[in-house]
């Protein structure tokens, strides 16, 4: 199997003597292999919690926002687009009883609303039944959109050292 041209260059060590290229190359594979982060699903009382990674693919983004043309109404577009982006950034969700954390076999969607007592019949009206209301979910994504900026800059200002561009 060959490894993919992303997959080069995420694992190339940087240089041993700390050159441009190293810090070139490292700047790149944390750019492009961010971590998870865990988001409180709003309306559990904390009790519910996702785990979530970045869209930082065009391809990813572009299928949220395809199809919707015929969706007249602004703000239904942009719930739509809220809703499916915490769908496909969801990579798993759990419990949190007691301390622990409890992994459920369910990602945001249909299987976890009916294990919550939700009848729906899409992913997307999963999201919609399991969030206390629309403003929580837009809620959720202005959190997981300020958290890949926030972990974007701190990529770019740990790579540069704090130092700024001569002007």
């Amino acid at each position: 199997m060959t490894e993919s041209p992303v997959d080069e260059v995420a694992t190339a060590a940087p240089t041993p003597d700390g050159s441009i290229q190293g810090a070139l190359r490292a700047a790149l594979a944390a750019a492009q292999h961010r971590q998870n982060k865990d988001f409180p699903i709003p309306g559990y009382s904390g009790r519910l919690w996702g785990t979530f990674r970045a869209l930082d693919d065009y391809t990813d983004v572009r299928g949220i926002v395809a199809g919707l043309d015929r969706v007249s109404d602004d703000a239904t577009k942009e719930l739509y687009i809220a809703a499916d982006t915490i769908i496909k950034s969801c990579v798993g969700v759990y419990a949190l009883m007691d301390g622990e954390k409890h992994e459920l076999p369910y990602g945001m969607g249909i299987g976890l609303a009916d294990y919550l007592g939700q009848q729906v019949d899409t992913d997307r009206q999963a999201v919609f039944a399991l969030f206390p209301g629309t403003l929580a979910v837009m809620g959720l994504l202005a959190d997981l959109d300020a958290w890949f900026k926030d972990a974007d800059a701190k990529s770019a200002e740990e790579t540069a050292g704090n130092s700024e561009a001569p002007s």
